[in-house]
């Protein structure tokens, strides 16, 4: 039999990997949200604080719709999803026991990979959602300029 710690290492640190990026990109969605909704907050204050009979909406329309666009696609990235994490604490203490040691980390070792893999599809929803949340919050900030510049003429 061969020794299968190379594979429990490998599957395990792969596994652990992706759940850090994961939290990673978690921080990274919840910073776009933010920073969208201070931007969207910037321009409604330059707006209402303009002296005007008739304030000048569209600035603050034309930022709310990449802003709109931000949020959709960043709560979406941050929804609840079903992470395999790998094997419960429990279910290896269960046979600890009686099985060898070799055995349980070639259980171990296939609930990593099993888990790993599982999670790629939520895994790759939540990269898209980071990169198209940071695309709209460029353009966004592009919209916020513009807007700003525009206000700020008339």
């Amino acid at each position: 039999m061969n020794d299968p710690q190379p594979m429990y290492d490998l599957t395990r640190d792969q596994l652990t990997s992706q759940m850090s990026s994961v939290d990673s990109l978690d921080a990274k969605l919840g910073l776009f949200l933010a920073v969208g909704s201070g931007l969207v907050s910037i321009v409604a204050a330059v707006v209402a604080l303009r002296p005007s009979t008739h304030p000048n909406l569209w600035p603050l329309v034309l930022c709310a719709i990449p802003y709109v666009l931000l949020a959709g696609v960043t709560l979406f990235g941050l929804r609840p999803r079903k992470w395999g994490k790998g094997p419960k604490a429990s279910d290896v203490a269960k046979g600890y026991n009686r099985t060898s040691l070799h055995v349980i980390k070639e259980n171990m070792a296939v609930k990593f990979h099993k888990d790993f893999e599982s999670n790629k599809a939520a895994y790759g929803q939540k990269v898209w959602a980071a990169e198209w949340g940071l695309r709209l919050l460029i353009v966004e900030t592009l919209v916020l300029v513009v807007g700003l510049w525009l206000v700020a003429r008339v």
